[in-house]
């Protein structure tokens, strides 16, 4: 556990065991001190005791009734202060993972004081911490940060689909939210250097990270757009090297992350069709589900659904097996239809489902539970009814039916929709015009 004085110095022993500070270059060459923290104590090289006083952040150490105190000009520490100011703090770095949290340190020093103007030239004190922690990365991520800021903005914009897209089921929804993907002109990412490019992506784990690393530091701007991550068993830490993400599926650990947008997972492949709504008296079924009730909690929402008259339903082996309903049959009794309830996915809340709904100018019904608001944290308030409990879903029907709310509500959501649809294309359009002056942004997990 090093300790790093007021001045940004190692503490550390010398050859007759005083205590001095030297820079951040000697640590490899020299004896600084390792300490263990006991309560209030500071054990130094298992026998000297000093007493610890914490100051916010930082520590006072003390010896009897005098506190350690840094020397501003020099190496030197005296053991003859009574009071505890500014020069008598020290900062305390843990054991575990030390190097990294030395490294991490002084990089945060060194941007902290450049920021304030306090030092001229930071590429050439990171320059010195990346030689001395060569297998560190935080120091030589924000290098590369601090140099992208003095070099020109590169000019065309590329595309990469780094998954199998044409299969995938967000497909269709791609071409409508974010027509670019198809029309930007495809890069060759071997050997790119300073490009921008859009990553159209999913299961981002082993080597699939080391493409995101290599073109970060080859100085390239990333858009990336991560797709099916239900499982959140993604590796995300490449964001890290993404100046702007868009991810489908939220999760709500990943609200601190900056340059990060979540949008709608929207309809499957060969859903989209430009159906003509039909008004709530024109449609012949109340309501209507069709899908697997094995998992989550299909069989709740199934055994209250069948409590309102009216309904249709269709049951199937598991998603997508081959006694589903074509893409064609779904979409055409859905628009028959009012109501239509969305239980949770595999894993996540989220699901096609709540979108071919409102294609579909249904009524969607959504769950959302589990402790949290979790569909209006990120998609804003709206029509939409939502329950947390399928119990509930047989006496809200009823109730809107009974007081003529039904055409209301269904037109509300159908225009909330497209009001909706219509904001995410005009952000994706204004993110992919801007990201390349986005700087990427170091999470900590």
């Amino acid at each position: 556990m090093p300790i790093i004085t007021h001045f940004g110095k190692i503490l550390a022993l010398d050859v007759d065991k005083n205590f001095i500070q030297v820079d951040i270059a000697e640590i490899k060459n020299s004896f600084y001190v390792k300490e263990n923290v006991v309560s209030d104590y500071l054990i130094i090289n298992d026998t000297t005791v000093f007493s610890l006083e914490k100051h916010g952040k930082k520590f006072a150490i003390k010896k009897g009734e005098f506190y350690f105190s840094a020397d501003p000009d020099g190496k030197k520490i005296s053991e003859d202060r009574l009071e505890a100011s500014d020069w008598e703090l020290f900062t305390i770095i843990p054991e575990f993972q030390s190097e990294y949290n030395l490294s991490k340190y002084f990089t945060d020093l060194y941007l902290e004081e450049y920021k304030f103007s306090y030092i001229s030239n930071p590429l050439k004190n990171l320059n010195n911490i990346c030689k001395i922690f060569q297998e560190e990365e935080y120091p030589i991520y924000h290098k590369n940060i601090l140099k992208r800021g003095q070099l020109p903005e590169p000019g065309e914009t590329l595309i990469h689909i780094n998954c199998n897209l044409s299969e995938m089921f967000e497909k269709d929804w791609m071409k409508e939210l974010m027509p670019f993907v198809y029309d930007l002109p495809h890069a060759d990412i071997s050997n790119s250097t300073r490009k921008n490019i859009v990553v159209v992506d999913s299961y981002i784990r082993g080597e699939k990270v080391n493409l995101y690393r290599n073109l970060f530091y080859r100085e390239n701007n990333i858009f990336l757009i991560h797709l099916s991550d239900e499982t959140f068993m993604d590796n995300l830490n490449i964001y890290k090297y993404c100046n702007i993400v868009w991810r489908n599926l939220f999760n709500p650990l990943l609200n601190n992350q900056k340059n990060l947008t979540f949008f709608p997972l929207g309809y499957k492949e060969g859903f989209a069709n430009k159906m003509i709504s039909k008004c709530h008296e024109e449609r012949k079924y109340l309501w209507f589900f069709a899908g697997d009730i094995k998992k989550s909690s299909r069989a709740e929402m199934f055994e209250n659904m069948k409590k309102v008259s009216n309904g249709f339903y269709h049951l199937t082996t598991y998603f997508d097996s081959k006694d589903s309903l074509s893409s064609k049959e779904y979409r055409e009794i859905m628009s028959m239809s009012t109501f239509i309830p969305c239980p949770a996915g595999f894993v996540h809340l989220d699901s096609f489902r709540i979108y071919e709904a409102l294609e579909a100018g249904c009524i969607p019904i959504i769950e959302n539970g589990r402790g949290i608001d979790f569909f209006s944290s990120w998609m804003g308030k709206g029509p939409v009814p939502m329950i947390e409990r399928w119990a509930d879903a047989p006496a809200l029907i009823n109730q809107i039916v009974s007081t003529g709310s039904t055409e209301r509500i269904r037109m509300e959501c159908q225009n909330w929709w497209n009001e909706k649809k219509r904001l995410f294309r005009k952000k994706a359009d204004a993110d992919l015009e801007m990201f390349p002056s986005v700087i990427p942004y170091w999470r900590e997990n």
